[in-house]
């Protein structure tokens, strides 16, 4: 039996290093780190992704964001739009809608998803950079 969870083990391990070779990958990060990420995929035809009502960004969003409302209809027929091989950054209110996104995203073929774990009343409370809407 525990040559058994071993073997499993070596095969989960060989799964993730295989996604992370690939550059496939799904994670939920900190806003620092999230801001970083967004420095570092400046050059990469990046999209950044708001994914809260209306209402909601007219508090502000992040610079250079586009906005599909995760709760109108049509919102996978939009995500199947979005170019799957460049890396998305995706964000809600406070990272709950962004993670179903993401999830969603992953089943679709996205190869690489960043998550902004705790939303975008982190990232304003962080004073991390952000415009409101004119």
């Amino acid at each position: 039996m525990i040559r058994f969870w071993w073997m499993m083990g070596l095969v989960v391990l060989f799964n993730n290093s295989l996604y992370a070779q690939n550059n496939i990958f799904h994670k939920s990060i900190d806003a620092a780190t999230f801001e970083q990420e967004l420095k570092k995929n400046i050059h990469t035809g990046r999209i950044i992704l708001d994914v809260r009502t209306t209402r909601e960004v007219a508090r502000g969003k992040i610079p250079g964001a586009i906005v599909i409302d995760y709760y109108k209809r049509g919102f996978k027929q939009k995500l199947a739009q979005l170019d799957k091989n460049r890396p998305v950054f995706i964000y809600c209110a406070a990272g709950v809608r962004s993670l179903w996104a993401m999830r969603k995203m992953k089943r679709m073929g996205f190869k690489q998803v960043f998550n902004l774990k705790y939303g975008f009343e982190d990232w304003r409370r962080k004073n991390y950079p952000f415009a409101k809407p004119k």
